[in-house]
């Protein structure tokens, strides 16, 4: 029997696919709220173990840990925004049901301006004008610490 849900398979061939995997970074379980392990949004997992990629209970690590997937790791983003390198963590997140999704950009507190370097603040605003000209439309929001910044993109600009 396998150890891995059907989403952490699909997680893995996609980032296989792709060419990438997390290694040593384990910037998610520090920037990511996971009440399931006990762990605080902005903090580090008590399960982790920074430096060394990965989580002292990996075997039975609650259900939020087994889906998450960043999009460095399953998206064709490109290399700078690997998440040791840029201190952000992109994903993607669906809050309820009937809600539409939104693009996150997490940045590392320690680091709380990195997203607005280049490249990253140049991306940042294509995406944002992608999210906001496509169909779904899907927002872009920067979170640094308790702080939340929606990257707003004007067609008149």
């Amino acid at each position: 029997m396998s150890i891995f849900t059907d989403q952490e398979q699909k997680i893995a061939q996609q980032a296989a696919k792709i060419g990438r995997q997390c290694g040593q970074c384990s910037l998610c379980c520090k920037l990511l709220d996971v009440p399931e392990a006990g762990k605080e949004d902005g903090k580090w997992c008590p399960h982790v173990r920074p430096g060394l990629g990965g989580c002292s209970i990996y075997k039975d690590r609650p259900n939020p840990c087994r889906a998450y997937a960043c999009a460095w790791l399953v998206t064709p983003l490109p290399d700078h925004w690997q998440p040791l390198h840029s201190h952000m963590i992109v994903d993607f997140h669906i809050a309820r049901k009937d809600a539409g999704m939104t693009m996150r950009i997490h940045v590392d507190p320690e680091h709380p301006h990195a997203w607005r370097q280049e490249p990253y603040i140049s991306e940042i605003r294509a995406m944002a004008e992608r999210g906001a000209t496509g169909k779904p439309r899907i927002p872009v929001v920067i979170k640094v610490g308790h702080d939340r910044i929606e990257v707003r993109y004007d067609a008149a600009a």
